[in-house]
């Protein structure tokens, strides 16, 4: 009986577990940043409280929506932004930016 209990418990465990849908479903770990966390069908590029002191080097080119909110940013390379033709969001709060140079044309085309 307790056995069955148990098998039970477990079954109903696995099956909330595998079918709680997430954000970054699709993630392909070898375009995504280090320390990033990525959804190729959402466009998402999520950096947030990652420590970064600049923009990582291997944003992927798909990206639609880049978060790096919580880290230790002083500057955003407007140049590098305006390489991603999909970018629509850049959210970049929570940083110590103290001058944001006028990132518009980068992300709204």
């Amino acid at each position: 009986m307790l056995v069955a209990a148990l098998l039970a418990a477990v079954a109903s465990f696995a099956l909330v577990s595998f079918s709680t849908a997430s954000p970054f479903e699709g993630t392909s770990v070898n375009d995504c940043p280090q320390g990033c966390r990525c959804s190729h069908g959402k466009g998402l590029v999520n950096c947030q409280n990652s420590r970064l002191t600049h923009l990582p080097t291997e944003i992927p080119e798909w990206v639609k929506v880049l978060d790096l909110r919580g880290n230790q940013l002083y500057e955003v390379e407007v140049g590098r932004l305006e390489e991603f033709a999909e970018l629509h969001t850049l959210q970049l709060s929570e940083n110590r930016i103290n001058h944001l140079p006028d990132v518009s044309r980068a992300i709204c085309r």
